[in-house]
């Protein structure tokens, strides 16, 4: 075999996530991911892990605290994969 054993590959993604204030229009619409609400966003996810992905950088744009996006984003996803 050449190369690294593909079992052996993480796999990585960051996902810029947006609640739908910081999506819809202004200066930064078009940089700004298409997934704007938090159930867009776990689908998202969960086709990336189910495409291989196995660790995520979550960068978040309009979130007021981490809190949101733990409750809104990261808990439910995890509550899925268990």
């Amino acid at each position: 075999m050449i190369g690294p054993d593909p079992a052996e590959i993480t796999r990585s993604v960051q996902v810029l996530v947006a609640t739908g204030a910081a999506g819809g229009a202004g200066p930064n619409a078009g940089v700004l991911p298409r997934f704007f609400d938090p159930p867009a966003t776990r689908d998202l996810i969960l086709e990336l892990i189910e495409a291989g992905a196995s660790r995520f950088v979550l960068a978040p744009v309009g979130f007021q605290s981490p809190r949101a996006l733990a409750d809104e984003i990261v808990e439910p996803v995890l509550a899925a994969i268990r």
